[in-house]
């Protein structure tokens, strides 16, 4: 989790994705700035002005360090 850059905001729809998948607890694989995780979004936070994904493995993703993000069927 990369705290030392500004926040880049993603786009609103991108957010509303990030929302449903949350809400149906779908399986994703993320491809990030610099690794790559498969886990269910729990939910999505804000702190700092920063938004965040928080997985169901414990981890919180800045939503600005996502490239990818894929359903796993």
């Amino acid at each position: 989790m990369s705290k030392n850059k500004n926040y880049q905001p993603i786009a609103c729809a991108t957010y509303d994705q990030y929302e449903i998948w949350a809400m149906h607890q779908t399986l994703l694989h993320f491809q990030l700035k610099e690794r790559e995780v498969k886990a269910v979004i729990k939910t999505l936070v804000v702190e700092k002005k920063v938004e965040y994904a928080v997985l169901d493995n414990g981890e919180k993703v800045r939503l600005d360090e996502i490239v990818k993000v894929v359903e796993v069927l």
